[in-house]
């Protein structure tokens, strides 16, 4: 959905519909329901506060905002140190270049991050960033987002 300028996914759309689904599901008799398939494209992300709620709709990879934020990234940390933590090819609409503008663009939302102690983060150089665990993902953007500040 787009709305100021942005394209936005409509989060409380999408989760309405997934628990119409789910009511849908337990009201068909002799239907147990084993577990639940949920697929990401893996460079989005939802902002979530300290009691579990959504801060804003969540922007869409295709949004606009990061369109030359790998230069500015690339000015204050070198690309060959960006591979070595995330190890992902290069694209603009990846996590951490939408982080970059989210904290760019709403600071009062995602705030510069403490310094973290030296070797905080020693990923697989060979691991994607959309398939780490979350702590691990959170101490790599971390990491990261406090070379930009």
């Amino acid at each position: 959905m787009e709305y100021s300028g942005s394209l936005h996914w409509d989060a409380p759309r999408l989760w309405f519909e997934v628990r119409k689904a789910l009511t849908c599901v337990e009201q068909v008799e002799q239907m147990e329901l084993a577990g639940i398939g949920v697929d990401a494209w893996g460079v989005d992300y939802a902002l979530l506060g300290e009691r579990g709620e959504l801060l804003q709709n969540p922007y869409h990879y295709r949004d606009r905002r990061t369109e030359g934020v790998m230069d500015d990234v690339f000015r204050r940390v070198a690309r060959d140190q960006i591979y070595r933590a995330t190890g992902i090819q290069f694209m603009p609409i990846n996590t951490l270049y939408q982080l970059y503008a989210a904290q760019r663009d709403t600071p009062t939302i995602i705030p510069p991050v403490p310094t973290p102690p030296q070797n905080a983060v020693n990923p697989s150089p060979t691991c994607s960033t959309s398939s780490l665990p979350i702590p691990m993902y959170a101490r790599i953007a971390s990491v990261l987002l406090n070379w930009f500040v």
